[in-house]
């Protein structure tokens, strides 16, 4: 069985743990975009509001094995998917009729973008030992 360790074991478990919300995520935005024909920003919103806080709760425990309270964590965590989603959801509102003709690769590139983000922010801000 390969072991895998320190920074490489951290990235593999990020993009195991990412991209598990992001499938969730694709999913669900499709499924409120093209099933349920909301506008694609609340379909993003909605699908963010529901892989979240189990997506918090792996990042932090699992992948960056965070010591920092949830008091600051989740407030940073917040702040930082405020940040990376808020560009998902500005592109969602600009480039809505090309989401709309392809929802799948729009939604895929979207959660690829945020996930880059993502990992940047939660590395070095979020979830980085407290000094």
């Amino acid at each position: 069985m390969l072991r895998v360790e320190g920074r490489g074991r951290e990235i593999a478990l990020f993009l195991l743990v990412g991209g598990g919300s992001a499938a969730a995520y694709t999913a669900l935005g499709v499924l409120f975009t093209s099933g349920m024909e909301l506008r694609p920003s609340l379909a993003v919103v909605l699908a963010l509001a529901i892989v979240l806080p189990p997506t918090y709760l792996l990042q932090r425990g699992l992948t960056f094995q965070s010591r920092r309270a949830h008091r600051s964590a989740f407030m940073r965590y917040l702040a930082t998917q405020a940040i990376s989603n808020g560009v998902a959801i500005l592109g969602a509102e600009l480039f809505a009729n090309a989401i709309r003709a392809r929802p799948w690769f729009a939604f895929i590139a979207i959660a690829v973008l945020v996930a880059c983000l993502n990992y940047t922010l939660l590395k070095s801000w979020t979830f980085a030992h407290e000094r």
